[in-house]
């Protein structure tokens, strides 16, 4: 097993650990990430939870009328402000971090990356987006490797997702220390060609 101080540091959506924090109070537990957990140190966020909007809550969607809204499936409560508020504070806050990778839950109107539906008004999908979250992520964050866990269940995918994260890992724990001009191009020789595949 690594030493805790020597591994790569993950965000990843709280349901996907077992977390019981889904709209409808359950969990989306990820085998994978559970096994994951013994070579990585992982932190949880829910954005949804992280907001305000508690547990079990009104299941939400993204609809695009011209301008993105986040509105609740049963109400068409607007929850945009309090998830997009609540998206700047802690992307603000990320950044301050030292972060190797993000891994969201997939379909997810907040965390979602690739798969989130998109809505017209009239309740038809239209096309799939990023989450609110899950966008503003992909905005600031270019460096770190960012993946949906659904995504992860492809061995290519999923092995370039982990080799980002350690390459990441390997630079952040280089610039931690003040490296030498050789250590730069050793480094930069060795992870080059890894590190722009993301």
């Amino acid at each position: 097993m690594i030493a805790l101080s020597e591994r790569p540091r993950i965000i990843v959506s709280a349901c996907l650990l077992g977390n019981l924090v889904r709209f409808n109070g359950n969990h989306s537990r990820d085998k994978f990430i559970i096994r994951l957990q013994d070579f990585v140190n992982f932190d949880t966020t829910c954005p949804e939870v992280e907001a305000g909007m508690g547990i079990p809550r009104e299941p939400i969607r993204i609809v695009d009328d011209g301008t993105t809204k986040v509105l609740g499936v049963q109400t068409s409560k607007d929850y945009t402000s309090v998830l997009t508020e609540f998206t700047s504070r802690k992307i603000s806050n990320l950044q301050k971090e030292e972060i190797d990778g993000f891994i969201m839950k997939q379909k997810s109107p907040s965390c979602g990356i690739f798969s989130v539906k998109n809505y017209l008004p009239n309740g038809h999908p239209h096309g799939r987006r990023a989450g609110i979250f899950g966008e503003k992520l992909v905005e600031e964050f270019s460096n770190p490797p960012i993946e949906e866990e659904g995504r992860l269940n492809d061995p290519v995918l999923r092995e370039v997702f982990l080799r980002g994260v350690y390459a990441h890992h390997r630079l952040r724990m280089l610039f931690k220390e003040e490296p030498s001009a050789r250590q730069i191009v050793e480094f930069h020789s060795k992870e080059k060609l890894l590190l722009l595949a993301h």
